[in-house]
């Protein structure tokens, strides 16, 4: 049961005023994501009580069967680290995660978007970002929020596909083209702006390729002999 009465497994629970869910509200950051069936809410929920320092919510806003569970981290090295504890000691009651678009999944069961305030360093050359918490009011794609720009070139290659038509051109550049190379520029603002808290330190890498524990085979170098063919010497 919560501090404040209520079981676990409630949905629109809000588990907030903790001096780190008050370092996100001011800060913003990266925040998890788990899909979660309803028969497990209360453990997790127990669980994330007990050993999520900061800010949590059960749905209120999340979408059933596909964000469940929010958790609202900070910097991107300490989201990895709880992501990878959450792994460890309670992957057996997650789901894999049926993150929309906007998350970046970083585990298969665990997916995560990054969050602006505008509260950082100010800085300008893109359309929309000027250092505003408006700067960044949309979902984004793969964790990284859009400004009004990339919401415009998201919108005319959604109603191009709706259509089956083409989403035409902008300055040139077909818009899809126009729109990933506008993410890209997004990240880097992104990364000029927040820092570390954004980029992490490379410390904890997700996604690591496995290493084969098969041992490499020797190749067999086989040898060419020539053919010698001799010659008859038979009286013909």
């Amino acid at each position: 049961m919560h501090e404040d009465g209520s079981p676990y497994g409630t949905p629109g629970y809000y588990h907030v005023n903790t001096p780190a869910s008050q370092w996100y509200i001011h800060n913003g950051g990266w925040k998890i994501h788990l899909t979660v069936l309803p028969k497990n809410y209360a453990k997790v929920d127990e669980w994330l009580d007990k050993n999520c320092p900061g800010q949590y919510k059960l749905l209120s806003g999340g979408v059933p069967g596909e964000k469940d569970f929010t958790i609202y981290i900070g910097k991107k090295d300490n989201m990895i680290k709880f992501a990878k504890r959450i792994l460890e000691q309670i992957e057996h009651l997650l789901e894999y995660s049926k993150a929309d678009f906007s998350d970046k999944k970083i585990f298969p069961k665990i997916a995560a978007r990054f969050v602006g305030t505008g509260k950082s360093k100010n800085f300008t050359g893109i359309s929309g970002l000027s250092g505003d918490p408006s700067s960044f009011p949309y979902y984004g794609n793969k964790g990284i929020p859009y400004d009004d720009a990339a919401q415009r070139y998201r919108n005319q290659v959604g109603y191009a596909k709706l259509s089956n038509t083409s989403p035409g051109q902008i300055d040139g550049i077909p818009a899809d083209q126009y729109l990933a190379n506008h993410e890209r520029k997004l990240s880097k603002a992104l990364e000029e702006q927040y820092g570390e808290m954004y980029t992490g330190t490379g410390e904890n890498i997700y996604l690591r390729k496995k290493k084969s524990s098969k041992p490499k085979q020797k190749r067999k170098i086989v040898k060419k002999t020539k053919r010698v063919i001799k010659k008859c010497k038979c009286k013909k």
